[in-house]
């Protein structure tokens, strides 16, 4: 705080006819046209109280509804009802959809799978700023750079380096198939390929609880 700051009491209507004054001088410098200039002092300490009403009653109204929604709503559900794992696993799964998938946590890899180091600014500008000025990155914009092994052999360049394969559920726009393009519509799927598509184990443990029911 400065040395010259000095703390001076004033009344209400002192605080007003500056606020006013100021107000003013703003209208008629920024919008000397204004139909919404204030006609007199009254008038403008007049808006100004509405203004202070409204906004108390915005406030006092989402605070009552956050109440009520804190009431009435349902609990927040978590995955695997909050659990946290530690320690590696010997399935490499996603938290949420439990499959098999490289974007976990580092502490939940296998002691048996490499992971790749932070990819430096010369790969993230690979994939990103020297893509995008690219003929062909103009079609598919920045990517994320790749995890990639380093090669023990120093004289290799990075881009040789091998990649850490991918499960399939990391496959972002695959290149599409035979099937894809002469059988697109999945409706008429045969019952037989239906495993195919979804998590098998998942169809074995409803198929394994609704036997031990019956």
């Amino acid at each position: 705080m400065s040395h010259t700051y000095t703390k001076k009491w004033h009344s209400e209507e002192f605080t007003a006819n500056r606020q006013w004054t100021a107000e003013m001088k703003s209208f008629n410098t920024r919008f000397p046209d204004t139909p919404f200039k204030p006609a007199s002092r009254v008038a403008f300490l007049e808006d100004t109280r509405k203004y202070a009403q409204a906004k108390a009653s915005v406030a006092a109204r989402k605070a009552a509804s956050t109440c009520e929604w804190q009431l009435f709503s349902k609990p927040r559900l978590t995955p695997y009802n909050g659990t946290v794992f530690k320690g590696h696993h010997p399935c490499p799964r996603g938290p949420v959809l439990s499959e098999f998938t490289v974007w976990i946590p580092m502490e939940w890899y296998p002691d048996f799978e490499a992971i790749a180091p932070w990819p430096t600014l010369e790969q993230q500008k690979y994939e990103g700023d020297d893509r995008v000025n690219s003929k062909s990155g103009r079609s598919f914009g920045r990517f994320l750079a790749l995890p990639r092994l380093p090669s023990n052999n120093p004289t290799v360049a990075w881009t040789m380096w091998n990649v850490v394969p991918f499960q399939p559920f990391d496959m972002v726009g695959p290149i599409p198939t035979g099937y894809d393009l002469y059988m697109p519509d999945q409706n008429d799927m045969p019952e037989l390929e239906i495993p195919d598509h979804l998590n098998s184990e998942l169809l074995k443990a409803i198929e394994e609880a609704s036997q031990i029911d019956c």
